[in-house]
């Protein structure tokens, strides 16, 4: 992907930042409520490993659990969400009490390997392409062995927790 391509698509995700709800006058407010969904991932990068497989199903039963429902890549469904994902290492200095053989304490510098984990969320109504939730996280990430389906359906479910349950009328 050229570098023009992937900022023009990362766009929707830097303008975001919080999250946002639709405004009643917007026109995607009269049509009749969004049912389908499709998912996007518009960049992951990891030092390890991509985290599509465990995120992408978790947002999945996310919104599957708010009665919203899964459409294939071709397929024109109501919404589209958008991530982007990424993991990078960071090390971090971190002062320890020490004390040598003789009983006096010092202090030790010592490096400490951290995560940091950065994730946006854009969804849009496909309908009128309106922006109707945004979220954009950053945090640094303990390395775990917990990297399990289960703790990322949890994260889903957090950042997924504003945005609204389907409501036929």
């Amino acid at each position: 992907m050229r570098p023009l391509t992937a900022a023009l698509l990362l766009l929707p995700f830097l303008l975001g930042g919080c999250a946002q709800q639709p405004s009643s006058e917007s026109p995607s407010a009269a049509q009749a409520p969004a049912k389908t969904y499709r998912i996007e991932a518009v960049l992951t990068r990891g030092h390890q490993q991509s985290q599509e497989h465990l995120l992408e199903p978790a947002l999945h039963r996310a919104m599957q659990a708010k009665g919203y429902v899964a459409l294939p890549p071709q397929q024109q469904a109501d919404l589209l969400l958008r991530y982007s994902a990424e993991l990078r290492n960071k090390t971090l200095k971190k002062v320890v009490l020490k004390q040598d053989a003789h009983g006096n304490l010092y202090e030790e510098l010592v490096a400490v390997p951290e995560q940091v984990g950065e994730l946006m969320l854009n969804i849009e109504d496909t309908r009128d392409n309106q922006g109707v939730f945004s979220v954009q996280l950053r945090n640094d990430i303990k390395p775990s062995a917990q990297d399990t389906q289960s703790r990322y359906n949890g994260f889903a479910e957090r950042i997924l927790r504003g945005f609204p349950e389907y409501r036929s009328q």
